[in-house]
Order: structure tokens, then sequence, then C-alpha cells
């Protein structure tokens, strides 16, 4: 398939200065925040007077263009340009390509999400701490034109797999949604507590004292496996997010991770991560958890589907937000401060007619999960065999 220059295949924009227009009428402007990153769509433009216009706010785009941002350009900031959207205004943070009629908007889009124009981008990208690339630079990369008949059929294939995958998404959304729903229907807003649940110091709800982690050591000669911060500071545990490190003795049993065991972020530069805590869905034997997290045991006046959302509420975030303390940068909360926190304890019953709920839930959304990891798989096959021209007709035709 013939490589051919992006720049070549895409039409100059134009641009503006919304400060100088003398009617002073709101304008539309799309900037780098308003891409969602993991769905590719625009999702957050603002209406702003011309007067408060930002000086990035220059570039006019219309329907069928696509923005490739290039800040950051490992991140795939990317989207399409809808026609709701036609004639806003864009920052000059994204690469605008309007296609001329040899390439097929659709098509561009699928081809500047592909991880082989993400990995060139990343590859010319400068700056260590705020990579970037520039327009030229995006313009001067390649991408592979088959014919426009060819480019419509590979963007329809890969459209109808990729709406699949959106929907799916959705529906996961949904499903934590209602999670959430069922939560506030069985024990109110824990800020305003309107059950009268009763307010109980975490310490004593707890089996015992908070375990420490165990610290990895460069000067270490043990090799083991370690979880990572990133493990409980989503919106869920995983239990991919391990590595492998050092340290100086063989850990102990006490410091694997358990799945009884409610982990807690101790300290981060991120204020809204510190205090964040989730249980292990299962034993990690051979897994340590590191100094930068305590283990906590609830006691049986607690139950885990229970305790998990509670702790994410904003009755307990405040709480923890307002008990840490800054040190060189990084916010972090000790054991008597984490004790401390008070949480709301309904009737164990509830707690356990709860769980079972958000146990169902959470099994829907496992296999919503699978299905969604099989398509991301579909996709990505047919994508790496549609920008190499070993995606066929026959091939394209079932999935359209």
């Amino acid at each position: 398939m013939k490589m051919r220059r992006i720049g070549d295949l895409t039409k100059p924009i134009s641009s503006w200065t919304p400060q100088s227009d003398q009617d002073g009428a709101d304008f539309t402007y799309v900037d780098l925040g308003s891409i969602d990153q993991d769905l590719k769509e625009i999702v957050g433009p603002r209406r702003l007077p011309t007067a408060d216009a930002p000086s990035r706010a220059r570039q006019i785009i219309h329907e069928d263009d696509v923005l490739v941002s290039t800040v950051r350009p490992n991140l795939n900031g990317v989207a399409r340009v809808s026609g709701n959207l036609d004639e806003a205004t864009a920052s000059t943070g994204f690469s605008v390509l309007r296609p001329t009629d040899e390439l097929v908007s659709a098509y561009l889009f699928h081809w500047v999400r592909s991880p082989e124009f993400v990995a060139d981008m990343s590859l010319k990208s400068t700056g260590q701490s705020y990579p970037a690339v520039s327009d030229r630079i995006i313009k001067n990369s390649l991408i592979p034109v088959p014919s426009v008949r060819e480019q419509q059929r590979i963007a329809s294939a890969l459209d109808a797999v990729d709406s699949l995958r959106v929907k799916r998404r959705k529906a996961i959304a949904l499903l934590d949604e209602l999670a959430q729903s069922i939560f506030l229907d069985m024990f109110g807003d824990p800020l305003q507590n309107p059950f009268d649940w009763p307010e109980v110091r975490f310490g004593d709800l707890l089996e015992s004292s908070p375990q420490n982690g165990l610290s990895p050591s460069k000067a270490g000669s043990v090799e083991a496996k370690v979880l990572t911060l990133s493990a409980i500071t989503g919106d869920r545990f995983d239990s991919n997010s391990w590595k492998t490190s050092t340290f100086k003795v063989v850990p102990p049993p006490a410091k694997s991770v358990r799945s009884s065991g409610f982990l807690v972020c101790r300290g981060n530069g991120n204020i809204n991560l510190v205090g964040r805590g989730y249980f292990p869905v299962f034993d990690m034997p051979e897994v340590t958890f590191p100094d930068t997290m305590f283990s906590v045991s609830p006691s049986r006046r607690l139950m885990r589907e229970y305790l998990q959302f509670i702790w994410s509420s904003k009755l307990v975030r405040n709480q923890i937000e307002s008990l840490s303390r800054t040190t060189n940068g990084t916010f972090k909360i000790n054991q008597q401060a984490l004790t401390s926190v008070m949480v709301l304890v309904p009737p164990v019953d509830l707690q356990r007619e709860f769980d079972k709920k958000v146990i169902a839930v959470n099994q829907v959304r496992r296999q919503y999960e699978a299905h969604l990891a099989e398509l991301d798989a579909l996709f990505a096959s047919l994508q790496y065999r549609a920008f190499r021209g070993e995606l066929w007709a026959e091939e394209i035709a079932p999935v359209a």
C-alpha cells in the first residue's frame, strides 16, 4: 500500500482572533481538555465570550475535521469533529487535519488512533516533562493510502466494531452508576446521614492496628514482586499493577497481598489519591504490598463491599484530605489519622444485603468486561491488517 504525507492530503484551515471581534458574541471553544481520551470524542466544548477567549483559541474547525493533540502524543488525544461543532474554534494545541477528496475523514481518524501513528509521534516528541510534537511533524508523517472506495470500506468495518466497543463501555459505566444508586437508596447520602446511622471511629472497627508494607531497596539482592500504587488509586483494585523489585530480605508471608486485607494508600503527590482504599480481588501470595500502603483488617461490623463504597464517599474523603499532611510535595496520612476517621455503620444485615446486590452487579460487569476485551482484540486485529492492505473485501463485509 502506498505511503503518503498527511500534509499532502489535507487542506489549509483558517484562523481568527476572538478578542478582536467587534460584536463580542459568545463562541464555542474546543481545548485539549474537551477530548475524552478513551472515547476519542469531543465531550466538553465550552461557550465563552470573545473577551474571555484564551490566547490559544484561534483555529476554526469544520465537520469531519480530525483533531490531533500535539501535547503528550502517547495519550493519543484525538477526535473527529461532529456537525454540531461546525465553525467552532479549536486550541492551537491541536493539529487540525481537513482531508482532501483523496482521503476519507473516517479513515484518517482511525489512522491517527492506530498504534503505528501513536508510536511514531511518541518517538518524534520532544520535551521530557511536557513531551509534544509540532503540527509540521504530524503533517510530515506518512499514512497508507488505498483507493477512496477501499478507505470507505475499511473505515466502515472499524466503525462497526468500535461502535460496539463504545456501547459496551457505556453499559459498564451504567452498571457502576447502578451500584452507586443501590448504595444511596439503602444508606442515603453519607454526608447527610438521613437514616441516622451511628458514626464510629475507624480504628474501633478493625481487628488490629494498620500494618505497614515492606519497602523495596535498591541495595537489596532479593528479587520479588511488589504491588504498585496504581493498584489502589483507580476506580477499583487492579491486580495487574505490580512490578519486580529488590528487597534486603525475603518478604515474609505477612506482607503478601491478601483478599481480606483492605489496602490504603499512605501517600501521593495528588491529595485526591491519598487514603484511597480497596480490597484485592483475590490472594496474591507471591506479591508484597509496599510501604506506601497500609493493610487493615476490618472487624465483622464492616462488610467488604459496604466498606469500599463508604470509603470512597465524600464523608470519608473530606476527612482524609483534611487529616493528610504534606512533606516535600507528597501528601501523607499516618496510622493515627487513618484510625481517627469516622465511618457510618448501618446494621450488618443491611450491609450484607447490599454486598449481595453489588456482587450480582459485579458478576454482570465481569461478563461485559470479557466481551469488551474480545471486541478490543477484534478491533486491534482489524486495525492491524487494514493499514497493511491485508483486510480483504470478503472479510470486511460480514463485520460492517
